[in-house]
C-alpha cells in the first residue's frame, strides 16, 4: 500500500504535466496574412505601457497555452513559437489565468490524501500593423471619444466626450466579436483616404464630417 501511495503522488503529476496549444483564427485572419509581416517580431506583456508604441495594430490570431506543472516562461515560449508561424508584427501576452479543474486522491493503509489539480491558461495575441489610421480612441462600451491624435478631427469638429456612431457608414462595433469582424476593413485603409464620421454631442445632437486617414506611424 505504501508503494501504491508513492505511485499516485509522484507519477500522476508527471503524466499530467503537459502544455496544450490551441490556435484561434479571427475573422480578419486571411486579410492579415495577405498583408504580410516581418521575419521577426517583439513580444510584450499586456501590462507594458503602449506595447509596440502608438501605431495602430489589429489582432488576427491567438493561441491559448493550457496545462500545469510548468512555469509561465515555458507557456509563453511554446505559445510564442506557434504564433511566429503567422509572421506577426508583435505578440502581446495576457496575464495567466488559473482555475481548479479536478482532484486526485491517494490512499495509504490508514489514511487518504486529496490534492487539488489546477490548470493554467495563458493567451497570446498576434497583431498586424495597418497602413493608415483614423487617429482617435474611444471607449469600447460607451463609444465615447477619449483621445484624439489626428488634428484634422479637431478641425472637423470632433471633441473628447463625443459619442461615435459610425465610421464610413459602418456602425461602431458594440461587441468584441463585431469589432473583430469590422477590423477587416482597416486592412484596406490608405493614408489620405476620406472617411465619413457620424457622432453625437450631449446638448447638440447628431453631427457629421469627412476626414482623411493619416499614416500609421
Amino acid at each position: 500500500m505504501t508503494a501504491f501511495r508513492f505511485i499516485i503522488l509522484i507519477i500522476i503529476p508527471i503524466l499530467t504535466g503537459c502544455i496544450h496549444i490551441k490556435v484561434h483564427k479571427q475573422p480578419n485572419f486571411d486579410k492579415a496574412m495577405a498583408f504580410g509581416g516581418p521575419e521577426e517580431c517583439r513580444v510584450y506583456q499586456s501590462e507594458a505601457p503602449s506595447p509596440g508604441g502608438n501605431k495602430s495594430r489589429v489582432p488576427y490570431v491567438a493561441v491559448t497555452a493550457t496545462g500545469d506543472s510548468f512555469p509561465d516562461s515555458e507557456f509563453i515560449k511554446r505559445g510564442t513559437k506557434r504564433l511566429r508561424e503567422f509572421n506577426p508584427d508583435l505578440i502581446i501576452v495576457q496575464s495567466p489565468q488559473t482555475q481548479r479543474t479536478g482532484t486526485y486522491h491517494s490512499f495509504g493503509l490508514y489514511s487518504g490524501l486529496s490534492t487539488p489539480i489546477y490548470t493554467k491558461t495563458i493567451t497570446l495575441w498576434a497583431y498586424r500593423y495597418i497602413k493608415a489610421r483614423l487617429g482617435v480612441s474611444w471607449d469600447r462600451e460607451s463609444h465615447m471619444v477619449t483621445v484624439i491624435k489626428n488634428k484634422a478631427l479637431y478641425k472637423a469638429g470632433l471633441l473628447e466626450g463625443d459619442t461615435l456612431i459610425s465610421i464610413d457608414e459602418t456602425p461602431v462595433p458594440a461587441t468584441p466579436e463585431a469589432h473583430m469582424a469590422w477590423s477587416r476593413e482597416k486592412f484596406d485603409w490608405e493614408p489620405g483616404q476620406v472617411v465619413k464620421l457620424i457622432w453625437i454631442r450631449p446638448g447638440t445632437g447628431r453631427m457629421t464630417a469627412e476626414v482623411k486617414l493619416i499614416n500609421n506611424e
